[in-house]
């Protein structure tokens, strides 16, 4: 086991798919299987790659192309970019701040969109990017854990964001696993 992928476990707990690390604990993996059932997407913008697991096991089930993670920074192991590469998944390594248009657009664009926020400042990824959200689009937000029970971090302004589902008027997906996958999880229906 890697020094990275122990304190992780310590932290908390990682999963894995493919026998790549997904940084996520074991109820995200059943939070997104029953999420790409009962609220498919059609793309994925997951901003915050880092070792780029989750992006693997999300886009198993959206068309190619159709997945784009961003980061300032590559993370990722070389069997992940191959990965990435045959499943078609877009990594773009650049500042989505200054990048902002961009990705509103790709949110814009015909057919749900989830908008996963799990960079470096996720309250305010969900304060800048839940305006371009459309009818039947998705924002979660990770490391939302304020009892620190089942994950050990906590990363989320919860007022804050719940002020934009609100102003948005997000609703709850209604999926079960989301608090103990340290996800705050919000649609509009």
């Amino acid at each position: 086991m890697s020094d990275w992928t122990r304190r992780h476990w310590e932290k908390g707990g990682v999963s894995s798919i493919l026998g790549l690390t997904v940084s996520q604990n074991a109820w995200a993996v059943a939070m997104f299987s029953d999420l790409l059932t009962d609220i498919p997407p059609y793309r994925i913008i997951e901003l915050g790659t880092g070792k780029g697991g989750l992006s693997i096991l999300l886009s198993l089930r959206v068309p190619p192309r159709h997945v784009h993670t961003y980061d300032l920074s590559d993370f990722r192991s070389g069997r992940v970019v191959d990965s990435h590469r045959k499943l078609g998944i877009q990594f773009h390594q650049e500042d989505i701040w200054t990048n902002e248009p961009s990705i509103a657009d790709l949110i814009s664009q015909d057919g749900r969109t989830w908008l996963l926020c799990d960079g470096g400042d996720k309250t305010r990824e969900v304060e800048t990017f839940a305006q371009y959200l459309k009818k039947g689009d998705v924002i979660g937000a990770h490391d939302c854990c304020p009892k620190r029970d089942v994950w050990r971090w906590h990363e989320v302004d919860v007022p804050r964001v719940e002020e934009v589902a609100r102003r948005y008027h997000l609703e709850p997906t209604g999926n079960q696993h989301a608090e103990k996958a340290a996800w705050w999880l919000r649609w509009m229906p």
